[in-house]
């Protein structure tokens, strides 16, 4: 079960791009069955990563990480949704 990125998510550094090639990357390496996961909500402002509104966290990477586990023929989880989103 593999959740990366969420500090890759920083306004300054986020590149989308790139966290979707090395999560293919990453993914492809391991042994075995993968279940690949998005990120739980991220719901508190902070400086560094933004408004959960906008947070790559929240509007990007449970897209991503669908299209890896996808791409990759792993088993995607959503703790996106299963942590209630962004209520």
């Amino acid at each position: 079960m593999v959740t990366l990125g969420t500090n890759d998510a920083v306004l300054d550094t986020w590149d989308e791009d790139a966290y979707r090639i090395a999560m293919i990357e990453i993914v492809d390496s391991l042994p075995g069955a993968v279940i690949v996961c998005a990120p739980p909500p991220f719901i508190e402002f902070k400086d560094n990563l933004g408004d959960p509104e906008t947070s790559p966290i929240n509007t990007i990477m449970p897209g991503i990480v669908e299209d890896v586990a996808t791409v990759t023929g792993s088993t995607y989880c959503d703790f996106y949704l299963a942590f209630g989103g962004l209520q």
